[in-house]
């Protein structure tokens, strides 16, 4: 297929030039927080979120009793704000009570304080990435599976922007699996109709929540929502409009590594979202693996790929990463074994551009 750099893509044209390789999702993207840092350079890294949160509580912008809470958290779990939040929400043995209920209401407080500066930037972002355009173009048009860890919007809002959705609820085109819209809490929305158009959509499948879903935060189990405009919105309600505001009670549904275990034990739609994530991976024939370094405090990750491909011993696997290092290359190896693996697109500079060229070079024409 020819991808368009400038017009958006014609679903119905394109139903008819669907392959049998498209429909079994051959092409699988899996991106790590170094695929938003590559598109756009304000996009934080871990420890850069990190720092920023340090500075929020080290000024006067937050409550003093989290402020003096914060202070007694271990200087070392402050650099690593996913290391951090796992603590937080950790009823450790050796915590009281009184412990519990602070860190519990310093892990939400963070939560909104990292989705707030996530949003912001989102914000801030208006002009158009041509490398994002013609990425997620590509995505549209080979209906990849698009597995991400990063909780920012980035991906889903570029997909939308070169489609034809124009439904209210449009995020539910890409997340396919029964995540609510959050004006469900008030009125009954349906979710979109499951016809042959929306199995040309990619899924977007977040394995560590989104800035735009969230739940009651009770508990894992809770119901998650999310949100796109619509926040607060003219709600049919018992006979009359009425402006409702659907999410003042609910917070963020944010997901630390380290943390996935209890949250899958707990949550049936991110368990089906991972098995979602399993299934892509192990019927892939080619798997893009854009800004992800298989961290330590990442196993789980590193579980769905040795699984996923211990039967898939086909499966070529790019990785497009600003790492050059033997390091990076022996933790992938550690990984996921001896495989097909492609290191072309390993550059300290803009490896995501060199890997986005090849993909329109490839194309031309076709």
């Amino acid at each position: 297929m020819n991808i368009e750099r400038t017009e958006k893509i014609n679903y119905t044209d394109l139903v008819e030039h669907v392959t049998e390789g498209q429909l079994n999702h051959e092409k699988v993207f899996f991106l790590g927080s170094g695929f938003s840092k590559g598109i756009n350079c304000e996009y934080p890294t871990l420890t850069e979120l990190s720092k920023k949160i340090e500075n929020i509580y080290s000024s006067d912008k937050v409550e003093k009793s989290l402020q003096e809470h914060y202070k007694t958290i271990p200087d070392k779990l402050k650099n690593n704000i996913e290391e951090l939040l796992s603590y937080l929400s950790g009823k450790l043995i050796w915590k009281d009570e009184i412990t519990n209920a602070l860190d519990k209401a310093l892990y939400i407080d963070i939560t909104k304080e990292s989705v707030k500066h996530l949003k912001d930037l989102e914000n801030k972002d208006q002009d158009k990435n041509k490398i994002l355009d013609y990425l997620s173009k590509f995505i549209l048009e080979t209906k990849s599976p698009t597995i991400t860890l990063n909780y920012d919007l980035l991906i889903e809002k570029a997909l939308i922007s070169n489609s034809h959705i124009t439904l209210t609820n449009e995020y539910d085109y890409l997340y396919q699996i029964p995540i609510l819209h959050v004006a469900n809490r008030v009125q009954r929305i349906t979710n979109c109709v499951r016809d042959l158009k929306n199995e040309l959509f990619p899924h977007v499948v977040k394995l560590h929540g989104s800035v735009n879903w969230l739940y009651q935060g009770e508990d894992y189990s809770n119901q998650i929502y999310f949100t796109d405009k619509v926040s607060e919105a003219e709600a049919y309600i018992n006979g009359q409009y009425a402006k409702r505001k659907f999410n003042s009670d609910l917070i963020p549904f944010i997901i630390p590594p380290v943390l996935v275990k209890d949250a899958l034990y707990e949550n049936n739609i991110l368990k089906i979202l991972w098995i979602k994530a399993h299934e892509y991976l192990a019927n892939a024939k080619e798997i893009y693996v854009i800004g992800f370094s298989f961290p330590q405090t990442d196993l789980y990750v590193k579980f769905l790929f040795q699984s996923a491909l211990k039967s898939n011993k086909d499966a070529k696997v790019y990785v497009i990463n600003t790492d050059t290092t033997k390091e990076l290359k022996c933790r992938y190896r550690k990984a996921i074994g001896g495989r097909r693996l492609n290191w072309n697109f390993c550059k300290k500079e803009t490896p995501i551009n060199s890997f986005v060229d090849k993909i329109i070079e490839n194309n031309k024409g076709s």
